[in-house]
This record gives structure tokens, C-alpha cells and sequence, in this order.
């Protein structure tokens, strides 16, 4: 009796295994699947900066313009080049001015913001007081802008923009203790993207 209980187990056990794998078997559903190639590119922000223009008084004399409209000089990259064209051989005096006009150019394809500053003075610092920097528009009337806190916005595919940097020997009655002396520095253009416009 117990063979017959064993096979009648393994009978239905058996039936059960085939009625599964029929059902399972049998069991699909209805699918569909598509691919999307999808591709993002990350934007460019680029500017060039060329000097087209230069004026300066040098030792309280008046020197001749130089228009590089034509030719300018490329300022792009760093560079040690002195950007208001001065040799080593140039001094100046109090009220003397610096002044060069600037071609930016938005390179890349995105909006930015920019502002101009002076930055990385080495020297007498009772010489870099006596300074002061002026961002120009090119009729040169002043800039309501371009520093950090308030910077110049470029939109993108802009035509060049053009602005002067004018950096004069302030008249003060301290000049005379900066006879002598010298300071060097750095004209920094920097540009961040616009975010929500801003």
C-alpha cells in the first residue's frame, strides 16, 4: 500500500509539474520597447580681448594716438606685454593718464558676464594708491558696471563690444613721496556665465 501512496504522490506531483510549466509556458504579455539616442554637448564661453587704441600722457607730455583698429593686438592669452604700451624707459608724473581701447569678442556660444580689475600689485603701495581705474564705455562716458559686484553682461552671438581702461597718476599732495618708486600689476578681464540672466 505504501508503493501505491508513493506512486499516486509522484503521479500528481508529476501532473501538477506538466499543468505548470503549461501555464507558464502559455503566460505573455504584450511588450514594446524603443531607444531614444539622446546627445548633449557642453557650451563654450570664450571671449577675445584685442587693444585697437591707445592714449596716454607720459611725463606730463601728451604722446601721439596709436590706432591699431586695422591691426590689433591680440591680449587674449596672458601675457607679459605691457597693454598700454610702455617701455621701461617711460615714467610718469602726477595727472598723467594711460588709456586703451578694448575689443571683447564673445567666442564662444553662451552669455556671459565680465568685469575689469586691477589685481596683483607689486611695488610701493603708497604708489598703487595714487592710481585710480576707470572702465570707459567708448564714447567715453563712464561704465554704471563692470566690476565684480556689478559686471557688463555680453548676450550670445553679441557683436564685439568695445570699452576703454583709463588708469591716471592721481594729483595728490603725497605724490612726491612715490619719486622713484615703482609698481607693477595686472589688468584682469573676467567673464562668468550668465545664470537666470544674471
Amino acid at each position: 500500500m505504501v508503493k501505491k501512496i508513493k506512486m499516486l504522490f509522484l503521479s500528481c506531483l508529476t501532473i501538477m509539474l506538466c499543468i505548470s510549466a503549461i501555464a507558464v509556458g502559455t503566460y505573455a504579455l504584450f511588450s514594446q520597447e524603443v531607444t531614444l539616442t539622446n546627445h548633449l554637448q557642453a557650451a563654450n564661453l570664450g571671449f577675445k580681448l584685442e587693444r585697437t587704441y591707445i592714449e596716454k600722457t607720459i611725463g606730463g607730455v601728451v604722446q601721439t594716438p596709436v590706432d591699431e583698429t586695422a591691426n590689433p593686438t591680440d591680449f587674449t592669452n596672458a601675457t607679459t606685454e605691457n597693454i598700454f604700451g610702455l617701455t621701461q624707459n617711460d615714467y610718469v608724473v602726477p595727472t598723467d593718464s594711460l588709456t586703451v581701447t578694448l575689443k571683447l569678442t564673445n567666442t564662444g556660444n553662451i552669455a556671459f558676464k565680465y568685469w575689469v580689475k586691477l589685481d596683483n600689485f607689486v611695488g610701493e603701495q603708497s604708489f598703487r594708491d595714487q592710481l585710480s581705474i576707470e572702465l570707459l564705455k567708448e564714447d567715453g562716458t563712464a561704465y554704471d558696471g563692470g566690476t565684480e559686484t556689478n559686471p557688463i553682461i555680453v548676450q550670445a552671438g553679441a557683436t564685439a563690444l568695445t570699452f576703454k581702461v583709463k588708469v591716471t597718476f592721481e594729483d595728490l599732495i603725497t605724490n612726491n613721496s612715490v619719486m622713484n618708486k615703482s609698481v607693477s600689476f595686472d589688468l584682469v578681464v573676467s567673464a562668468v556665465q550668465l545664470v537666470d540672466g544674471k
